[in-house]
């Protein structure tokens, strides 16, 4: 894929995939190369891209041009796989060192072992032969019939090409390098003496000013009256600049007229098109183009993108009026022309634009672009968004793909991005007008497919359905507010702060009345799904769900020490009880171990938890033994009851910690939960073990 040909098919070396193209962001950590044709320290670090990873490059284009493969672990020289000569080998093999110091010093050095090696299997020294087995030339062509392989002898000369192509690149790549450090040096030269002479220039100019000025004054006093020099000529005031006449013509534009248009203005096939070179954000470019009576340019064929191209400046790029309607298709503003070229890739952005190639792209709207405003001929009303929503709204509820350009999707909601400086009343009555509403993020994941949504936009704040009502928060669709992520100092404690934006740091609230730079209009099924008790509707709370794993995990401990030692006093109990009954004679053993018996039978054999001995008749040596453990007992559970309590007390608190926040932050529904949660451990010293399902102490 890096031997190119041109048009009259001379092959032409690529760059192995080593240059850095020029979209390619800062700090993104990806190696470039070619997969197979990269040289082991540009891998390592890509910066380290040089001649010497050029020479590997060819390297291993040249084993595969003898070998029909690349080299493969562990290598095998061409020699053995394929008729070639050593010396072939040798040269590959430098190619291909690991270490880059270890190759051939430059291109040139390549080419000259390429072509001494042509020579010698072309001229080989009289009588000699390989040590390989190889016959001599005149044995060759008696055993094979046709002298030197072809093939071999075509790719070599193919090698020797692309060498001594590789050394004339490199030649001329210096000597441009030293072009430009030898220009470096003579403005260096030259700084002082050009500084000098623009001083004296300025000099000049200053006393030819003062010169002017004096000359001016001695007028003036010699002048007794104002007259008029006769035959004067009138003073012409210099003409405006297409943009400065496109800024006058706005209104006149914007209300259908156009019989005057900016000078540059291009009139084909019934339009017109201006070129506006202030780069401009997809959506800025947009609401420009409507102000001005007009919209983005559409070039429904090939035909038509070719002649725009040929309109632009070189190494451009400009925005059109087209954008994704889906994950794959796309749409002109225009839906009654359809979109027939080949679809721009959706992953580098919903927008389209134009490159001076004539090769449509996808481009976020964010990135800043110049664009061309169209004006239809005989179109009165401009293209605007409405014209566009006014198609979806006929044919909403079709399965047929009539979303306006630029929609974005996700799972079964679409959403849509209007950069206009409304306020919220005005934001909301736009997006109800069409039957849908401002964004509601009721999930995390919705919020940030939205949050990116916004970043990609290229404007500042982007309103969404919200409000703020008795200093709690709520989506103007019921949906449950379970989560906020909002900017850094937000949110805002001012009262008329009571609108919501989303923008590249994050939710803020705003004063409705303000102007935003857009909103987000959403259409989608979400608020028809919510069940009536907005608690209920709350899948998951992450800040209980924390709370809940450290208390429970606090528990665990202090119940696991509990059962320990009380196992540990069952153990003792039964140990000492033992010894007592060997301290007894046969007889009275037997009169007592049937009672011991039963009480033993009563014992928990997994815990070891004692039941009360008082209706055990024991002797009192035996029963002080058996009260002994059994207090012992209690105030193991004493204890665990203390820490329980300790423990409870502590995730109250935590939990109206975190219900004070989630209230101020408008998380109604979440703080309810918490709520529901306190209620839920009870007021015993137990009742946390309860609540948790834990408890080992049975009443």
């Amino acid at each position: 894929s890096n031997i190119l040909l041109d048009e009259r098919k001379n092959p032409k070396l690529g760059d192995f995939g080593l240059a850095q193209g020029a979209e390619r962001e800062e700090g993104d950590n990806l190696t470039f190369g070619t997969p197979g044709y990269t040289a082991p320290e540009v891998f390592a670090n890509p910066d380290q891209a040089d001649q010497y990873a050029d020479i590997y490059a060819i390297g291993i284009l040249l084993y595969e041009l003898l070998t029909t493969q690349i080299p493969t672990a562990p290598y095998v020289a061409p020699s053995q796989l394929v008729q070639s000569s050593p010396e072939i080998d040798a040269i590959l093999a430098k190619c291909l060192q690991p270490d880059p110091q270890l190759r051939q010093r430059s291109a040139h050095e390549l080419a000259k072992e390429l072509k001494q090696a042509r020579k010698n299997i072309k001229n080989p020294p009289k009588g000699s032969s390989s040590a390989s087995g190889q016959a001599s030339p005149s044995a060759q062509k008696t055993s094979a019939g046709a002298g030197l392989d072809f093939t071999l002898f075509r790719n070599l000369i193919i090698i020797g090409l692309l060498g001594a192509a590789v050394w004339g690149a490199w030649t001329i790549y210096q000597a441009r390098i030293d072009d430009r450090d030898q220009q470096q040096i003579e403005q260096d030269e030259l700084a002082p003496q050009q500084k000098k002479k623009r001083e004296a220039q300025a000099l000049a100019r200053r006393q030819e000013a003062q010169n002017a000025r004096r000359i001016q004054q001695q007028a003036n006093n010699l002048a007794t009256t104002p007259t008029e020099a006769p035959n004067s000529a009138p003073t012409t005031q210099p003409k405006a600049a297409p943009s400065e006449q496109l800024a006058e013509l706005t209104t006149a534009l914007a209300s259908g007229e156009h019989e005057q248009f900016p000078d540059t203005t291009v009139e084909r096939n019934g339009s017109r098109y201006f070129f506006v070179e202030s780069p401009l954000t997809w959506h800025e470019a947009i609401t420009f183009a409507e102000n001005h009576g007009g919209h983005l340019v559409i070039m429904p064929s090939k035909e038509d993108l070719n002649w725009l191209a040929t309109q632009m400046a070189p190494d451009s790029q400009v925005w059109l009026g087209a954008g994704a309607t889906s994950r794959e298709d796309w749409a002109w503003f225009d839906h009654a022309i359809a979109f027939e070229h080949r679809k721009p890739n959706i992953s580098l952005g919903s927008a389209a634009t134009l490159t001076d190639l004539g090769i449509l792209k996808g481009a976020q709207p964010s990135a800043r672009l110049p664009f061309f405003i169209e004006w239809k001929e005989g179109e009165t009303a401009p293209l605007r968004r409405e014209k566009q929503l006014v198609h979806l709204l006929a044919h909403l509820h079709s399965d047929a793909n009539h979303w306006p350009a630029g929609t974005l999707v996700l799972d079964e909601r679409r959403y849509l991005i209007i950069g206009r400086p409304y306020t919220l009343a005005e934001a909301k009555a736009f997006a109800a007008a069409n039957q849908g509403h401002l964004a509601v993020p009721s999930s995390e994941r919705e919020a940030s497919f939205l949050q990116e949504a916004t970043e990609n936009s290229g404007l500042s704040q982007l309103w969404i359905g919200a409000q703020k009502d008795d200093a709690h928060w709520s989506w103007s669709t019921n949906e449950p507010w379970t989560f906020a992520h909002w900017s850094d100092e937000f949110p805002s404690q001012e009262s008329e702060a009571t609108g919501l934006v989303l923008t590249t740091g994050g939710w803020q609230n705003v004063a409705p009345s303000s102007s935003a730079s857009g909103f987000i209009i959403e259409w989608s099924d979400d608020a028809n799904a919510l069940s009536e008790n907005p608690v209920e509707s709350a899948k998951t709370n992450e800040v209980l769900d924390e709370l809940q794993a450290t208390a429970k995990r606090v528990a665990r401990k202090n119940i696991d020490d509990h059962l320990k030692s009380i196992k540990l006093n069952s153990d003792a109990l039964g140990s000492m009880i033992r010894q007592w009954f060997r301290s007894l004679s046969q007889q009275e053993a037997a009169t007592y171990e049937p009672r011991w018996k039963i009480y033993q039978a009563k014992i928990d054999s997994e815990t070891g938890r004692l039941t009360e001995p008082s209706a055990l008749k024991l002797p009192s040596k035996a029963t002080e033994l058996l009260f002994r453990h059994y207090n012992q007992q209690k105030k193991l559970d004493a204890k665990l009851k203390a820490s329980s309590n300790q423990l409870r007390n502590a995730y109250i608190k935590k939990l109206s910690t975190e219900i004070e926040a989630l209230n101020e932050q408008g998380l109604r529904s979440q703080a309810a939960i918490l709520t529901q949660e306190i209620e839920s451990v009870g007021k015993g010293s137990l009742g946390l073990l309860d609540h948790f399902g834990m408890n080992p102490i049975q009443p």
